[in-house]
């Protein structure tokens, strides 16, 4: 087997810092809109207004390159893992392959390369091995539960198309689908509400925990705590 050459590491090289360069930007961009109208909305009217704006914007801007930092990591990981498995897969294999054999290929790699990245980036093994502080653990776990819950719906419309064994937006597929999705919705809620019910400090997440307890709690809250978002 060839060693890569100096062209494709070059390639590859390049492709996994523009990866990284597009990630810190995207990450940084959408948390700290999000931070930044969280954190002045909660500014305290009775206190020094300049000093609470600047250290309000300063944590944002923390906040935003926080979340870019750990996208742009998982990205260059990932980036050098595929391309570099890509191409030690293409100076193996003997002959002309398929369309469909290639695709199967990349999505193994896709798999694997994704697998040590997650593992190393929002598994923690990186925080384990270098400190707490390198990549925001609150961050990691925000991250993976969003990418969880698109998982999850990209599962399902994979596994509705195997089990219709028709073609991707067929009669069939679109059926259980549908099917599929208000089963699924009432099994998420159902349980969800089972754990908050049996024991929810413990079982659900904190901040989804505060949410159900302002929603389902025992407190009457006033029509003017709409607008208090200081707490």
């Amino acid at each position: 087997m060839d060693s890569i050459d100096k062209n494709s590491s070059e390639v590859l090289v390049g492709s996994a810092l523009r990866a990284a360069k597009n990630a810190l930007i995207y990450g940084y961009k959408i948390r700290f809109v999000h931070a930044i109208a969280l954190q002045l909305l909660s500014v305290k009217k009775n206190q020094n207004y300049w000093k609470q704006f600047i250290e309000k914007v300063a944590k944002s801007v923390r906040m935003g390159l926080n979340h870019g930092k750990v996208l742009a990591l998982f990205a260059l990981l990932y980036k050098l893992l595929f391309g570099t498995l890509l191409t030690l897969s293409r100076e193996t294999v003997k002959g002309r392959k398929s369309e469909e054999y290639w695709t199967k290929v990349k999505g193994s790699i896709g798999f694997i390369s994704g697998f040590i990245s997650g593992l190393l980036i929002y598994g923690g093994v990186l925080n384990e091995h270098f400190g707490k502080d390198v990549l925001n653990d609150r961050i990691l776990t925000q991250i993976t539960l969003y990418t969880l819950s698109r998982t999850i719906l990209a599962m399902g419309k994979y596994l509705a198309v195997r089990i219709a064994g028709s073609g991707k937006g067929s009669r069939q597929v679109k059926k259980i689908e549908e099917v599929s999705w208000k089963v699924g919705t009432a099994a998420v809620w159902g349980t969800v509400m089972m754990f908050y019910s049996i024991d929810r400090k413990y079982y659900l997440q904190r901040a989804m925990r505060i949410s159900m307890d302002f929603l389902y709690g025992e407190t009457l809250y006033s029509w003017m705590d709409a607008f208090n978002y200081g707490h």
